[in-house]
């Protein structure tokens, strides 16, 4: 999967399933498994981005939202 290098990404913890899906202008809906406590849920969309693209990303903005800025790294 081929993703830009900085993104906004709305963010959807405790679902059953992993998913990235493409929105309008460069926001992506991402669905990941782990629960939205203690940084699990971010935890687990960084790795899910690693997993998918073979890059790393960070968290630039929003760490505690569900709608987050991310960069590649």
């Amino acid at each position: 999967m081929d993703l830009p290098d900085k993104f906004r990404v709305k963010l959807r913890p405790n679902k059953a399933q992993e998913s990235i899906e493409a929105e309008k202008n460069s926001w992506y809906k991402i669905s990941v498994k782990e629960p939205a406590t203690d940084g699990k849920a971010n935890k687990a969309l960084l790795d899910l981005l690693k997993d998918r693209t073979g890059k790393r990303y960070i968290i630039k903005h929003g760490k505690r939202s569900k709608k987050k800025l991310v960069e590649r790294f």
